[in-house]
């Protein structure tokens, strides 16, 4: 931590802090920059217009064409509304979460859900931000609240399964009468809307954009900060059984397994820095 004192109203109380995610030096021999807004800068006028230029640059000459196309096509299926989220004009807010589809072009489907559900931008656009569990509601006014259902839905209807079950090949299937069978129903959604509580956005924190003094980032990833806000119980999935029936309890786990109470751990090295560390051939398969 390094106190800084501010050049432009000469007051001490800045700091130093680590880059965001992904982010890289500035090359000072490029002729561009980023124009800055917030509360007590103003270097330009045309805010909303420079995220478009980075978009437009990379689309039309990066390198890797496959990856920002890949990329283009994910961000039509996870979309979030600048306008919507309040600031449009905010740059780096938004391409942050862009960068969810240029980092995970070629990961998989389930690498960038999880990352877009995690994302602050759309915990805020689809409401699973702040959500809680049906206790914690009882617990606190005595008022029986259940939990946003808006993304346990969209996720299922617009970012994964549709409407409708399908066929591998992508015919529909039908019921005995010919329509439709449709993929979930008012039950799946408020079960799903159980596993998206506890969900909060992160604190504030320096080197990012921001205009207001608010207590919250508008970038970082949202946290599982109080637990008792999460619903603990039992969640079914889409095909009569439950969420994580493929995974062990922990109470199922034998003793020492790892991560459980009284398991024993061995350092294999003299070190625990990776340059001294070894395997010892004597303990393989411990």
């Amino acid at each position: 931590r390094v106190v800084l004192t501010s050049e432009f109203y000469k007051e001490t109380g800045g700091i130093l802090v680590c880059g965001s995610e992904g982010e890289i030096e500035a090359d000072p021999t490029q002729d561009d920059f980023f124009d800055n807004w917030n509360r007590r800068l103003d270097s330009s006028g045309n805010y909303g217009a420079q995220k478009k230029t980075v978009w437009t640059n990379l689309a039309l000459f990066a390198d890797d064409q496959l990856r920002q196309r890949v990329a283009f096509a994910l961000s039509q299926i996870f979309t979030v509304s600048p306008e919507f989220l309040a600031y449009s004009s905010l740059s780096e807010q938004h391409m942050y979460y862009y960068d969810i589809f240029v980092k995970n072009a070629f990961a998989t489907y389930r690498d960038v859900l999880k990352r877009v559900a995690f994302s602050s931008n759309m915990g805020r656009q689809l409401s699973h931000s702040g959500s809680t569990s049906v206790r914690t509601g009882m617990d606190a006014s005595g008022v029986m609240r259940f939990p946003d259902e808006n993304y346990a839905r969209e996720v299922m209807q617009l970012e994964t399964i549709g409407l409708e079950l399908m066929e591998m090949d992508g015919t529909v299937i039908l019921d005995r009468m010919g329509l439709p069978v449709p993929t979930y129903d008012i039950n799946n959604i408020l079960s799903f809307a159980r596993v998206w509580t506890g969900f909060e956005i992160a604190s504030r924190r320096g080197n990012n954009e921001e205009l207001d003094n608010i207590e919250y980032s508008r970038m970082d990833t949202m946290v599982l900060r109080d637990i008792g806000r999460r619903d603990w119980f039992p969640k079914k999935d889409l095909v009569g059984g439950w969420l994580g029936d493929r995974y062990p309890l922990c109470a199922d786990l034998p003793k020492g397994a790892f991560l459980k109470a009284g398991a024993t751990y061995k350092l294999l090295g003299r070190s625990s820095r990776m340059r001294y560390g070894f395997d010892d051939e004597r303990l393989d398969g411990w």
